[in-house]
């Protein structure tokens, strides 16, 4: 009999020692959770810092080419016909 209350006695220490081990990872899992929720955010901001970055690099480049007296004239001349474009559709649409 007093075997049997010694293993019943180690049986609930042990299960005593699970349920705080499950609580410690209750709380690491909590910790954890919090700590992938952070980093997600800092992914979206540093993406969203990115795209920015990318897309000032590409007006930058863009404004580089233009400066650049051939490409320019073609712009302006391509802009120019686009206008005249425009200017030949609003007056066949008044029409």
């Amino acid at each position: 009999m007093n075997e049997l209350l010694l293993k019943l006695q180690e049986a609930n220490r042990a299960v005593n020692q699970l349920m705080q081990m499950l609580e410690k990872a209750k709380e690491e899992k909590e910790i954890l959770s919090r700590k992938v929720v952070e980093l997600e955010q800092s992914i979206d901001d540093k993406q969203h810092a990115y795209d920015e970055l990318i897309e000032r690099y590409e007006a930058i480049k863009l404004v580089k080419v233009i400066e650049n007296p051939e490409v320019k004239a073609s712009v302006q001349e391509k802009i120019d016909w686009y206008l005249k474009e425009i200017d030949t559709c609003l007056k066949n649409f008044g029409d």
